[in-house]
């Protein structure tokens, strides 16, 4: 894989921010968007990243702050 100069400032951006999300909400849909994104640069992105043993009430999101750190060490 090539990482250009461009697709190296686009990581660099979704690393601060996975390291920096803050709010529960919306923090599923921002770790699937990414997901998404690298595993089109790298298929195998995805592997490894566990989002098992997650439990919330119904109509609560999961919280993916955890798995958004491990995006940003990946």
């Amino acid at each position: 894989m090539i990482i250009t100069p461009q697709l190296e400032e686009e990581i660099k951006k979704d690393i601060a921010i996975c390291e920096n999300y803050q709010e529960r909400n919306g923090s599923q849909a921002l770790y699937g968007q990414l997901v998404a994104k690298y595993s089109v640069v790298d298929k195998n992105f995805s592997k490894n990243l566990s989002t098992s043993g997650k439990v919330v009430p119904v109509g609560a999101e999961f919280d993916y702050r955890q798995e958004l750190k491990a995006i940003a060490t990946k």
